[in-house]
């Protein structure tokens, strides 16, 4: 028995002979994207099959959060474009952090 552990590669389950150009569409779109990309709008952006698209959007995001998790928010978030909630029942707009404009991060000072 090997005396390492097996680690997942980042192409490991997706097609080795993917072009770069294809991962690199991938990213743009999954980046890009304002609200989450669905697997299958991204197998027909990129024309490959459901299941390389839905390995590829994968990756992705977990490498993203991988990178992310390492520097959490903190303090004070500004957002340019956020949808927070929607309309509560009777109509009435949703109050509160949509219309302020930030959202409180886990740490910093407090404010």
């Amino acid at each position: 028995m090997s005396s390492f552990s097996r680690h997942a590669t980042t192409t490991e389950g997706v097609s080795r002979h993917l072009p770069l150009a294809t991962w690199l569409m991938a990213i743009d779109l999954i980046t890009q994207s304002k609200t989450n990309m669905a697997a299958l709008e991204l197998r027909r952006h990129l024309g490959v099959s459901y299941r390389t698209a839905w390995l590829l959007k994968h990756k992705i995001m977990e490498a993203m959060r991988q990178r992310e998790n390492t520097r959490p928010l903190s303090g004070d978030v500004r957002t340019e474009d956020a949808y927070l909630g929607g309309e509560r029942s009777g109509g009435h707009r949703r109050s509160g952090l949509a219309e302020q404009g930030r959202l409180r991060g886990g740490g910093g000072d407090g404010r």
